[in-house]
């Protein structure tokens, strides 16, 4: 069914809907039941998607969906259509399209394909900025940001491209980067995909290219020698079903 998709997203919930977003609109399907639910841009329709492109996926915990589109962000109830934020609007970011989200109980983070990340509060008014990273190598701006995620602890690991990964704490306002080529805080590859984590608190990691990698949790500080242990570094098949560098999602469930 997906065979035809391109750039596919994917997000599993806990009512056991997988979604998948992808440059033809987002499918639904029920594991359950094994029922397939596409929604797609309807011109005649104010509460439809406002694009197609679908980028990012996501579920808060009231259980309303969002998706990250290249046209902006839109959240629904999934019975009562898309209520949808323009970039061509308020505090939104022209020129740029929305590579990834995480909602929280107070605040919309948004990765763009320019500008870093941003954080607006519940009424979508932007209150934060993060576009640079400030003394970091091999570039101060942050570039497109994939995908990123709040760990238990409330610290953000942001997934770019090309600029590797990045820790940031938002107490303090500081920054750690993981990337290939520097001594102290080196990984195998600078392209991060996805990032998620499990039940027990371990970060997974994609990396374009280099497979997949995990930050097993632990007390205190990082440790530079276990922040990654590789353990997928290429999945594929005689036929070539999958290689690490097509890797975009993780999923658990």
């Amino acid at each position: 069914m997906l065979k035809n998709h391109q750039n596919v997203t994917c997000f599993y919930d806990d009512d056991k809907i997988l979604w998948a977003g992808t440059s033809d609109g987002l499918i639904a399907i029920d594991k359950s039941t094994n029922e397939h639910f596409f929604y797609i841009k309807d011109p005649a329709n104010l509460r439809s998607l406002p694009s197609n492109a679908i980028m990012s996926v996501f579920k808060d915990r009231q259980k309303n969906l969002w998706v990250g589109t290249n046209l902006g962000l839109s959240v629904s109830n999934r019975d009562k259509g898309f209520i949808s934020y323009s970039f061509n609007l308020g505090n939104f970011i022209q020129e740029s399209t929305l590579e990834s989200i995480c909602i929280t109980d107070n605040s919309w983070w948004v990765g763009l394909s320019q500008g870093g990340l941003l954080m607006y509060d519940t009424l979508g008014q932007l209150k934060e900025k993060i576009p640079k990273l400030d003394g970091l190598l091999p570039s101060s701006e942050f570039g497109a940001v994939f995908s990123f995620l709040f760990d238990s602890s409330r610290n953000l690991w942001i997934g770019t491209y090309l600029n590797g990964l990045i820790y940031y704490n938002p107490a303090k306002k500081s920054f750690i980067q993981y990337y290939n080529g520097l001594q102290n805080f080196n990984i195998e590859g600078n392209d991060i995909r996805s990032i998620i984590s499990d039940q027990y608190g371990n970060i997974w990691i994609a990396i374009h290219g280099k497979g997949i990698y995990i930050k097993r949790r632990m007390k205190g500080s990082l440790s530079v020698c276990e922040i990654c242990i590789r353990i997928f570094p290429i999945i594929s098949t005689k036929n070539g079903l999958f290689k690490s560098h097509l890797i975009t999602a993780i999923i658990f469930g």
